[in-house]
């Protein structure tokens, strides 16, 4: 099976951690920036820093970076996040079976597995993947990792979108496609909000995995600067809310967590709790300033203490 993958390069929290869960498995990497180091809402971003990063793990020079104008005031802000999407698919051709669109702070830590998703669906002729993903909310001073759970502190999963695509997909929204996908579900899962919801149309849900092969969303998880960053930068930017999610919730939230509820910024109902998580996680270099659990070595996760 041929493989091509794109990052959309913005922050560099992650992607140390990111690119090499699936490096060894593609043939080409496009790594997609605008031509003047800005995000969609206008932000500078550290995009040299992240073009360092990846020439560092490029041993095999499969990585190609492509410059465009992606900073689009004309465009609403999320579809400034689906034009860029759009211009790198385009951008890689036709020439692959499977193209992955995994996030740089999204690891991947059973990529066979994933792969194995992708000749199902191609036996099925279904066109794009979607996976279930757990959500890191806080890194702990501590190195544990606060975890989004349901309630009862339950796993919680939920699905932003595909992450791979065949070639030449057109993108509807951000990662999500109107044509057949599959979204295989954890065993067990029966709580997630996507699940609980009848399939959509040209959805197929018949393909089970465990929940140690589930992706490890690191959206908020990182330094206090790179989080800022990202809610100034970021598709779902609202300028009245900065201050309050910023502030009031996420950098004070190691001292209450425990009492949090339904706090997700703009989706009532998706985040109900935290606990600490079980994930085993790589260790990123972007936090070799911050305190780290003695004891732990290739991961980081309240088990490999």
């Amino acid at each position: 099976m041929r493989l091509k993958s794109y990052i959309l390069l913005a922050d560099s929290a992650w992607l140390d951690v990111s690119v090499p869960s699936y490096y060894p498995y593609v043939n080409e990497i496009l790594a997609s920036c605008d031509v003047t180091g800005r995000g969609w809402t206008g932000v500078s971003l550290p995009i040299d820093q992240s073009k360092t990063i990846l020439r560092a793990l490029d041993a095999g020079r499969k990585i190609r970076i492509s410059e465009g104008v992606f900073y689009r005031p004309d465009l609403p802000l999320g579809d400034r996040d689906t034009y860029q999407r759009n211009s790198a698919l385009i951008d890689l051709g036709s020439d692959a079976d499977w193209i992955l669109q995994i996030d740089t702070d999204e690891f991947a830590p059973d990529i066979n597995t994933l792969l194995d998703a992708l000749r199902f669906a191609d036996e099925r002729g279904l066109c794009a993947v979607e996976w279930p993903m757990r959500v890191l909310y806080r890194r702990l001073r501590t190195g544990e990792y606060l975890e989004v759970c349901q309630k009862d502190g339950g796993d919680h999963y939920e699905y932003p979108g595909a992450v791979a695509v065949k070639p030449m997909t057109h993108l509807s929204e951000m990662r999500c496609v109107r044509k057949p996908f599959l979204r295989p579900i954890v065993e067990g899962d029966t709580s997630s909000l996507q699940i609980q919801r009848p399939p959509m149309e040209g959805e197929c849900r018949d393909y089970r995995i465990t929940r140690e092969s589930a992706i490890i969303h690191n959206s908020w998880a990182r330094e206090p600067s790179s989080v800022w960053r990202k809610l100034r930068s970021w598709g779902h930017h609202d300028v009245k809310k900065l201050w309050v999610v910023y502030y009031v919730q996420w950098l004070i939230s190691p001292l209450f967590w425990r009492t949090m509820a339904d706090f997700h910024p703009f989706a009532r109902g998706l985040w109900r709790s935290l606990r600490v998580s079980d994930a085993k996680i790589p260790i990123s270099r972007s936090y070799s300033d911050q305190a780290s659990p003695k004891g732990t070595h290739e991961y980081q996760g309240r088990t490999m203490l």
